[in-house]
């Protein structure tokens, strides 16, 4: 009675494995993965929804998706969405099947033996070819002779032999299927552990790093950003010069300790204690006219990158001196039984210095630094007598791409204010009034020019760099994966060839046949010129 359903379960359970093996299900996964790949390419990635409602909702996409279309299919994060990580587990459970099922065994065939013993049982292969000889014998030991040095696998019985060549190419498609499901699987991973992170960093400031324990793991100073530009005024390359700043090492201090009564032992055997001090320092201009810096540090942790960004002060290693000589008394009294705790002393590494640029990042502890945009930070002023100011400058998309500006009042009580408008580092920076008349145009370290009676003068712009920073825990298995599929790739090149011959020396004939599962053609056209060089041999002989 429980043999029938038990029956039917397992053979729709074949036909659902058989489905999922099927090749043509594993090339359309692979035409629908393409498909959204290119749709997560045309659309911007992990923006604010404030974003994708601004650029979509007047302009749909394709006339289609407006910006909660974007946001409910989850376009925002292509990626990383759940029905794209489920094509990509479909397709790879599809490459698993089908290797058990087909590639699977036809390796483990192409590696046995087969002794076909008739001439009846050659006749029924692909290639097969018969030849008149008075002594067959002597030909199937000239026949296993050719094949020897030409790099076959022979296999011999007294009347028959049995060759192959190129077993390695039935490899081929397993590395392929496997290479494939790896580099799927660090793209996965990827997506879900990985974290990006672009922030804007001007000359003179520092990117703090920090782990979940709020610790210093690495801080990236910018020196210097340049951004080369052809005659017409274009940006071609941008570069930013780096510092990589690794947190201070602790030092066991007390193998060299001197004596106890050593006030100086004492002193260099203390225990470091933080003391916060300010992440960025502002210019001396800044400092006087009591202006924050444009872009502040930022801290992020370099084991989970976030988009929660938080001031974070930097710390400088202090040191307490321990309990002197003369007060061992007291101190053997309060430390009850820790007679001698180590003491340690933070040491500063030497600084990284690196370049990246568009298209030459930097890799650097798991982690992976790219020149990604360019923006303005803030101008250096001069207003009438006073020091050089430096003002932070802002975007403003309503006039543009690449339009920054600022409003400067011309009066101490704040009335009368101008906007100053710049698109370049080169300036020129042009001030307009309320009613949008231009007044004047400044030129980055020129002569002030009156303004509504107040004389501007502008000393220099400050550009900041984009950092984009990834952490991408996939990339290994992705480049591992795409390794292998490559190897898979080559070796399914080679073609296996198989090859059988039987001497029947009462009819005077060899029978020889092979099979070959890549241009049959050639090998068709190889096998009568094989037994050709092995008739001419026999004939030599005899």
């Amino acid at each position: 009675m429980t043999a029938a359903p038990s029956s039917t379960s397992k053979r729709r359970l074949l036909r659902w494995i058989g489905w999922l093996a099927d090749l043509r299900l594993a090339i359309t996964l692979l035409l629908v993965i393409a498909l959204a790949s290119g749709v997560g390419t045309a659309i911007p990635q992990k923006e604010s929804e404030l974003f994708y409602h601004q650029r979509y909702d007047p302009a749909p996409w394709l006339g289609l998706v407006d910006g909660n279309g974007v946001l409910h299919l989850q376009l925002d994060h292509v990626y990383s969405s759940g029905w794209f990580l489920a094509l990509l587990a479909w397709l790879g459970l599809s490459l698993v099947l089908c290797s058990w099922r087909r590639q699977w065994p036809a390796l483990q065939a192409s590696l046995r033996w087969i002794d076909y013993r008739s001439p009846r049982q050659l006749s029924k292969l692909s290639v097969a070819e018969t030849m008149l000889s008075d002594e067959p014998g002597p030909c199937l030991d000239r026949l296993e002779q050719e094949l020897r040095s030409g790099g076959w696998q022979v296999q011999r019985q007294p009347d028959r032999l049995a060759a192959r060549r190129g077993v390695l190419g039935r490899v081929g498609p397993l590395l392929v299927h496997a290479g494939m499901v790896v580099l799927m699987v660090g793209a996965a991973w990827g997506s879900l552990g990985g974290q990006r992170l672009e922030r804007f960093l001007a000359p003179g400031r520092e990117l703090e790093l920090l782990d979940s324990r709020g610790h210093t793991q690495l801080t990236v100073a910018l020196d210097d950003f340049q951004i080369q530009r052809d005659p017409l005024g274009r940006p071609e390359q941008f570069s930013s010069s780096l510092r990589l700043i690794p947190p201070p090492l602790e030092v066991d201090t007390t193998a060299f300790s001197g004596t106890a009564g050593s006030s100086e032992t004492a002193t260099a055997a203390g225990v470091a204690q933080s003391s916060p001090n300010s992440a960025t320092t502002p210019s001396a201009a800044g400092s006087q006219a009591g202006i924050t810096p444009a872009v502040a540090a930022r801290s992020i942790a370099p084991a989970a990158l976030s988009n929660d960004v938080e001031t974070s002060p930097r710390s400088e290693a202090s040191t307490l001196e321990r309990t002197p000589a003369d007060d061992l008394d007291s101190a053997e009294a309060s430390a009850a039984g820790a007679a001698d705790q180590p003491s340690r002393k933070r040491v500063a590494e030497a600084p990284l210095r690196a370049m990246i640029s568009v298209n030459h990042p930097l890799r650097h502890r798991g982690m992976t630094l790219y020149q990604a945009d360019w923006a303005l930070a803030a101008v250096n002023i001069q207003l009438g007598r006073s020091p050089v100011l430096q003002l932070p400058l802002q975007t403003y998309p309503e006039l543009g791409e690449q339009v920054w500006g600022l409003v400067l009042p011309t009066r101490p009580d704040g009335s009368e204010p101008v906007f100053l408008s710049l698109r370049s580092e080169q300036g020129p920076v042009e001030v307009f009034g309320p009613d949008g008349q231009q007044l004047a145009r400044l030129q980055p370290g020129g002569e002030a020019v009156e303004v509504r009676g107040l004389p501007i003068r502008v000393d220099s712009i400050l550009p900041a760099s984009g950092i984009l920073l990834k952490r991408d825990p996939g990339v290994p298995l992705v480049y591992s994966g795409f390794a292998i599929a490559l190897l898979g790739g080559g070796l399914s090149l080679v073609a296996t060839r198989q090859l059988w011959a039987i001497s029947e020396a009462e009819a005077g004939r060899l029978h020889v046949a092979g099979l070959c599962n890549r241009n049959l053609t050639a090998f068709a056209a190889e096998l009568p010129a094989l037994l050709g060089r092995v008739s001419r041999a026999a004939a030599q002989q005899g």
